[in-house]
């Protein structure tokens, strides 16, 4: 017992490698996996420490087993993705003959020091579906324990397991002698206020795991090279096979990458007082043309980033460019990221930067504050959406506009309108704005109408709501606000009521109306002009106030005209806009409306008629889902439209012709 118990603590030292990170380690793993590349599986042996920090003793334990999404047709993954025709298509068309995944549990033990020793709960191990009762799910487990874990008590598993990688999976999979490992391994659920914050894996949702310490040795054949989570710390070959230790401390996950066909360049990114990052990039030989713009980018990253919310913690950060026609790619895991080159982007949309830029970006939201991406998914990629527009107004400015034409799932033709400039928050704008009224926003991910509306509401509104914030409070203080969030919540898994108190710490005004609108209801934000007059000011006529007539005398020189202008609220949501009245004469007067009522009447009596009526012309709101109705001319004004009729007349034409060419 002495001994066993000995070699246990022995398997969770880091030895030689420490790091001054400070979370709450709640997880403990130690992982020898192996490869085999003619199978496609994973054969790994787990040892897993687990502390209850809870104020309750816990008998049951809850863990996932995501892979087994991928195991038949069956699961709620596969169900929901079907059943949503914009769901993207995740799988390769081989996927029935053998490309199936799966998740395989060959033994499941546990021991507590003092209570049971390596108790062989096989078993007793079971599948539920505490979403949907999906019977035929088992992407979620339990184990009943013989004897409960007590408050800041330990336990330790021993799982041994097989990981069957599907063909062109979705976050894990092969493709030919290229391997992903993204959720493979058995993984130990969240205890959250006396209950296990566990949940299946479903078409829409992400993941939540405690912090702690992750050490993977890994073998697959000689001349394969791996990339993983955290920092390669030793090797060894033996028999035609290479076995590589990856060693992280304070994260929540770990995923790996093996090929033979990996190029790898690494290069030590360092600024200022910021700790030193060793960016390891492994990619194939046909993108060698990219490695540049990969490694500039992350430096880019790593520096703004670094100034604006808090340096970046680990010492190295990974980049693993997958096979283009795979669906691993475009991904984020603790210290690494998944990229597929965007072979069929257009040149000036800077697609490819935008991505590398996201995926990044997940490193701070989902990484290292650890939101929890089941239940407020927006916490991560609305954030990561906000961060990437942020970082792009910041170093490129505005970008090409383009488009996507005959898309279907997997399928589209882009098309760069080089001679349109757009920043890019208007492409989420206008990407979230056709689905603006479907769903709130603050939801569990699976509960939105359709993949499309959870890409819009989470994603694009996501960030869109925290640009629209930052410019009504004003840069200066919005910054504070998310170097504060950031910061005071890292490694703390933060509750979209965390970020909330931190807008009021450093709002002039309680900013709570805002969220509730924004997160909380799906009321849409819509503003436009409805009406303009102008008439001349005539001398009186009629009976004086002696009751003697007016004289009939001819207009003053100098002429006089009443205007009025009519704003209207469209949608539910209720927001003060600023209304900019422009005369023929030049003169403009600048209003604030409160936008309580459903209208606002403007009246003014001037030497000159009025030109133009304009809701925010500085489009601050970018929540707003229709600009084209916020400005009005009281004469008609055609040339916008025949300028903008005319130029898109000539891209149907041209698209038309290429269609005529494909068919």
């Amino acid at each position: 017992m002495t001994k066993r118990i000995l070699f246990i603590l022995m398997c969770f030292t880091i030895s030689g490698f420490t790091q001054d990170i400070p979370c709450e380690k709640i997880v403990d793993y130690k992982m020898e996996v192996e490869l085999n590349p003619e199978n496609k599986t994973i054969t790994g042996a787990q040892l897993l420490k687990w502390t209850n920090f809870s104020a309750e003793p816990v008998q049951e334990i809850y863990f996932h087993a995501y892979l087994n999404a991928f195991k038949n047709t069956q699961s709620t993954f596969f169900k929901e993705t079907f059943a949503d025709p914009s769901a993207p298509l995740y799988f390769g068309k081989d996927r029935f003959v053998d490309g199936w995944g799966y998740l395989k549990l060959n033994s499941v033990k546990a021991s507590i020091s003092k209570k049971f020793e390596n108790k062989d709960l096989s078993a007793g191990v079971q599948y539920i579906q505490p979403d949907d009762q999906n019977i035929n799910d088992q992407t979620v487990f339990k184990v009943v324990l013989p004897a409960a874990v007590d408050p800041s008590e330990e336990i330790i598993f021993n799982i041994q397991f097989t990981s069957k990688l599907p063909y062109w999976g979705y976050r894990a999979g092969y493709k030919g002698n290229f391997f992903f490992a993204g959720q493979w391994f058995p993984k130990i659920s969240v205890l959250e206020n006396g209950k296990w914050n566990c949940y299946q894996y479903h078409c829409n949702s992400e993941f939540y795991a405690d912090f702690g310490d992750y050490d993977v040795s890994i073998t697959v054949p000689q001349d394969f090279i791996i990339g993983a989570s955290g920092v390669l710390t030793d090797s060894s070959a033996s028999a035609g096979k290479i076995t590589c230790r990856f060693v992280q401390s304070c994260v929540h996950d770990f995923a790996w990458s093996a090929s033979p066909d990996f190029q790898v360049v690494t290069k030590t990114f360092q600024y200022s007082d910021f700790p030193p990052v060793k960016i390891r990039l492994l990619y194939f030989p046909d993108h060698k043309n990219y490695v540049d713009e990969y490694i500039t980018t992350i430096e880019t990253a790593l520096e703004h980033f670094g100034l604006w919310y808090l340096p970046y913690p680990y010492p190295q950060f990974t980049i693993v460019d997958v096979l283009v026609d795979t669906k691993t790619g475009s991904m984020e895991y603790p210290t690494m990221i998944s990229m597929n080159y965007p072979w069929n982007a257009a040149k000036g949309s800077k697609e490819f930067q935008w991505v590398i830029i996201h995926e990044f970006a997940h490193q701070y939201w989902y990484g290292i504050l650890a939101s929890n991406e089941f239940e407020h998914p927006w916490l991560d990629e609305g954030f990561a959406s906000y961060s990437d527009i942020r970082l792009l107004n910041a170093v490129f400015g505005e970008i090409n506009y383009s488009k996507e034409y005959l898309k279907r799932r997997n399928f589209s033709i882009p098309f760069d309108f080089n001679k349109i400039k757009t920043n890019p928050a208007f492409i989420r704008m206008n990407n979230f704005s056709k689905f603006a009224s479907s769903d709130k926003t603050d939801q569990f991910s699976w509960n939105f109408s359709n993949y499309n509306s959870y890409k819009a509401n989470v994603y694009h509104k996501g960030s869109i709501l925290l640009a629209t914030l930052e410019n009504y409070l004003g840069e200066d203080v919005f910054s504070k606000i998310m170097k504060t969030y950031a910061t005071r919540f890292q490694f703390k898994h933060p509750l979209p009521q965390n970020f909330i108190d931190v807008v009021n710490e450093f709002s002039p005004q309680s900013m709570d109306w805002f969220f509730e609108q924004s997160l909380y209801t799906a009321a849409v934000l819509d503003y436009t002009v409805s009406r303009i007059s102008s008439s001349q000011v005539n001398p009186p006529r009629g009976l004086d106030e002696n009751g003697n007539l007016y004289s009939g005398t001819k207009p003053e020189e100098n002429k006089t005209y009443f205007s009025e202008i009519v704003v209207e609220r469209l949608g539910e949501f209720i927001i003060p806009v600023d209304v900019v009245i422009t005369f023929e004469n030049g003169e403009t007067i600048k209003e604030v409306w409160n936008g309580q009522k459903k209208w606002k009447k403007f009246s003014y009596q001037s030497d000159a008629a009025v030109l133009k009526a304009e809701i925010d012309p500085e489009q601050k709101l970018l929540l707003d889902v229709n600009y084209s109705n916020n400005i009005k001319y009281r004469k008609r004004n055609s040339f916008p439209a025949f300028r903008w009729s005319a130029k898109w007349m000539f891209w149907l034409q041209h698209l038309l012709e290429v269609t005529m060419v494909f068919s």
